[in-house]
């Protein structure tokens, strides 16, 4: 039924001419909205909607954005690095950085774990999708990028995070389904470094 809806959606988007009397925006407008400099609004939504132009303007500043994204992310170091080791007797914060600007954190919380990933320095554009994977295709954590580019949630993978990183797993970053930070190993130090 989704499938339905969306190809209807395309097809009338693709057979749709422009109105005269929509305004369009320029890339500019849409660039900051994808960076989170200012909201989609109402009007936003309403200019994209009924207008072919604002949706040619909305992708080239997606386009955009993504490759500025990814000059970004090809300049940062990418060497993972386990600044805090977990002992399999206590447990202890886990916290992993150095991999093109992302900090990850795995905090004891009750009788679970809940991890964090901080994704602020990369900017990532606001409402993105963006996955925290392992090369055994093992998903640590997904969600929309927030405004604070900081996603949180529960650790849900069977095995407890101490044994995940002490396996010296590679992780990676998908955003919106595409690779952005190729799998790289943890170095797994053991130093509060």
């Amino acid at each position: 039924m989704t499938q339905d809806f969306t190809d209807m959606l395309v097809a009338a988007f693709e057979t749709q001419t422009e109105d005269l009397e929509i305004e369009v925006k320029p890339v500019a407008f849409w660039q900051e909205i994808l960076s989170g400099k200012a909201a989609m609004d109402a009007t936003a939504r309403a200019l994209l909607m009924g207008s072919p132009l604002n949706r040619r303007m909305f992708e080239e500043a997606y386009q955009a954005e993504r490759a500025a994204l990814l000059d970004r992310v090809a300049n940062l170091p990418q060497a993972p690095h386990l600044r805090r080791a977990a002992s399999p007797a206590r447990r202890q914060p886990i916290h992993i950085d150095g991999l093109s600007g992302l900090i990850l954190e795995i905090q004891p919380l009750g009788d679970g774990w809940q991890i964090i990933l901080d994704a602020a320095g990369l900017q990532l554009p606001v409402g993105a999708e963006v996955e925290l994977y392992d090369d055994l295709g093992r998903v640590w954590i997904s969600g929309a990028v927030p405004r604070d580019g900081v996603l949180d949630d529960f650790w849900s993978l069977p095995d407890g995070p101490q044994a995940v990183v002490a396996e010296g797993r590679a992780i990676g970053l998908r955003l919106d389904g595409l690779v952005l930070v190729p799998l790289t190993a943890i170095d797994g130090g053991t130093g509060d470094g």
